[in-house]
């Protein structure tokens, strides 16, 4: 799973994840996390959202996998 940018589709994040890891991607999930209200006792005296986030859940394929360390 990665936290991607609000503008990024499928075709973005997978490109990024072949080149920066230099592996094959089989799909890419994307889900939408809208920003939730918050009462304004909770945000310092006034009323708002938290952030949006998008993350993406990416499958590589068989036989393939990321190495972080």
């Amino acid at each position: 799973m990665f936290e991607v940018s609000l503008r990024a589709n499928r075709t973005d994040v997978a490109r990024a994840v072949t080149e920066q890891f230099k592996t094959k991607v089989a799909k890419v999930n994307i889900l939408n996390h809208p920003g939730k209200k918050k009462s304004g006792r909770m945000m310092g005296g006034r009323a708002g959202r938290t952030i949006r986030r998008k993350v993406a859940i990416v499958t590589l394929q068989p036989g393939k996998k990321i190495e972080i360390i």
